[in-house]
């Protein structure tokens, strides 16, 4: 597991790892306040963090890709504010428990751009 803190540590970003295959890992992303209390985390497993950027004490910058990574658009970028859980996705804003499905959305639309 890697943990990513927040400027003050009020926040962490925690990368779990499983291997999928052999040699094939995903690093399940989750962000947590610094007590462990969940903020948000896609319930797909198969979401991998592949960058964690702290870019205020409250907000979090995270590049995930979704396995096995066939798809037309190698990453999706999500903007995670944690004090007002919210969620931003290719410039538009959503509720964290709307996430994953904005995800998706902006994976799928990608791939019907091409």
């Amino acid at each position: 597991m890697e943990v990513f803190e927040s400027p003050a540590g009020g926040y962490v970003v925690r990368a779990d790892a499983w291997e999928v295959l052999a040699s094939q890992w995903v690093y399940h992303p989750s962000v947590r306040t610094a007590d462990g209390t969940l903020v948000w985390s896609p319930i797909d497993r198969h979401w991998s963090l592949e960058r964690a950027l702290w870019v205020s004490e409250t907000r979090v910058d995270l590049v995930l890709r979704k396995y096995p990574g066939n798809q037309r658009r190698p990453v999706v970028e999500v903007g995670v504010d944690c004090r007002q859980r919210l969620a931003f996705i290719d410039g538009a804003s959503c509720d964290l428990d709307e996430a994953e499905h904005a995800l998706l959305a902006a994976l799928f639309a990608s791939a019907q751009a091409g």
